[in-house]
């Protein structure tokens, strides 16, 4: 059901009425109710899934090891594109009222992002020393909640994830998607 959701969600940009859920889970609407008495609680099962999801994706990056700062650009954009793609869990967050395994799900998924900060910030890899772990979860949080709103494109996700790495001190020839060959900058975007 959790899977039904996610699919549905990922198809239309939509949270969908739990009959369509029931139908693409291939359940009675009484079978999905009795696991999930209302969306709501049936999207707080789907969040907390992509919130794990999310985190297993951005930590696997960081244990590949490598250049700190190439591994902080590649979990930025890794988030960027998980968002964009498949994105459920900032609708929840957005609503509000969080319960708390999504509160810690949440905080989980911002261990390895924290963690490829902290050793860009240690070998002194940042263009700034004054930006702070709470300084990039606020930007990029922000962005990805305000480009799900939008529908915005490929090209805009891009110039976000671009724009939150400079902001917090990546230097420009290394924060674009394709800072393997530095010379390259991002497209400009025309909004």
């Amino acid at each position: 059901m959790v899977a039904a959701v996610l699919e549905l969600f990922t198809e239309t940009g939509r949270i969908p009425p739990m009959e369509h859920v029931a139908a693409k889970a291939g359940v009675g609407k009484a079978t999905l109710y009795r696991s999930y008495r209302t969306i709501d609680s049936l999207l707080a099962a789907a969040a907390h899934h992509q919130l794990l999801e999310l985190r297993g994706i951005s930590q696997r990056r960081v244990d590949r090891g490598g250049d700190a700062l190439q591994v902080l650009v590649d979990v930025v954009y890794g988030i960027v594109d998980y968002n964009r793609e498949r994105g459920l869990y900032l609708e929840v967050v957005r609503r509000g009222n969080l319960a708390a395994e999504i509160r810690e799900a949440l905080a989980g998924t911002n261990a390895p992002l924290q963690a490829a900060m902290t050793a860009c910030q240690e070998q002194g890899l940042l263009l700034r020393d004054d930006v702070t772990y709470a300084d990039l979860q606020m930007m990029s949080s922000g962005c990805s909640l305000n480009l799900s709103l939008t529908r915005a494109s490929q090209q805009q996700w891009d110039r976000a994830g671009y724009l939150v790495l400079t902001a917090i001190g990546v230097p420009h020839d290394r924060a674009g998607r394709s800072s393997r060959s530095p010379r390259r900058r991002p497209p400009q975007d025309a909004t």
